[in-house]
This record gives C-alpha cells, structure tokens and sequence, in this order.
C-alpha cells in the first residue's frame, strides 16, 4: 500500500512539475513579445520610417526636444541610422521631438525655426 501511494505521489510531483513548467515558459515568452511591443526604438522606428525615406544617408540633423532625458535622442539616433543625429538646431533640417506640442510652438516661434514636416503630434522636422 505504501509503495502504491509513493508512485502516485512521484507521479503527481512529476505532472505538476511539468505543468508548472509550460506555464512558467508561456508567461515568459508573453513578456518577450510585450516588451518588444513597447521598446521605444520599435516605436521610434515606426514613428520615423516615412521621414528617412526622405532623407540621404549619412546626412547630418539637428535634435531638439523637451530635455526630459536623452532617450528621445539615442532612439531618434537609432531609428534613422545611418542619418547622424546631432543636439542643436543649426543644421538645414532639425528633428523637433515634444510631448507639449504647445511647447514646440513656443519653441520655434523663439528660436525662429519653420515646420518643414510634421511626423506626429510635437514632432515635427524643422527648418531655420
């Protein structure tokens, strides 16, 4: 009797070790596939992607944004390379990168700078 519930019991560890297992590895590759979804240089990539079919490789843009981190910057960088993203605006072209559109406004009204192309809201390409 006692060696008939040991086999059950090793069975049953076994199976629920098994299925502790499957649900362990699906809850990671539903982590994999959400933070991919949300990586800003995926979303950067999408948001930039018609902009750098217009401009030439190796060409150099200026950055502005609103300072909240170089994130903003590093992402710009990487989704338009091999374009070369410099912080400043005295360049032809500026990519402006704002999560106050009114902000930019203000901005450019300041600093004197044209919409050349709106990407979305508070990013726009930018002229002097």
């Amino acid at each position: 009797m006692r060696n008939a519930i040991v086999k059950i019991s090793r069975k049953a560890f076994l199976l629920l070790t098994v299925v502790s297992a499957v649900q362990l590895t699906g809850r990671i590759f539903k982590n994999i596939r959400t933070s991919a979804v949300n990586d800003g240089a995926v979303i950067y990539e999408s948001l930039l992607s018609d902009f750098k079919a217009t401009i030439k490789p190796h060409e150099k843009i200026g950055f502005t944004d609103d300072r909240k981190g170089q994130e903003k910057f590093y992402w710009s960088q990487y989704a338009l390379a091999p374009t070369l993203i410099k912080p400043g605006t005295g360049y032809a072209l500026i990519l402006a990168d704002f999560d106050d559109p009114g902000e930019l406004e203000k901005i450019k009204k300041i600093a004197g700078l044209k919409t050349f192309r709106k990407i979305s809201a508070g990013r726009e390409l930018l002229t002097p």
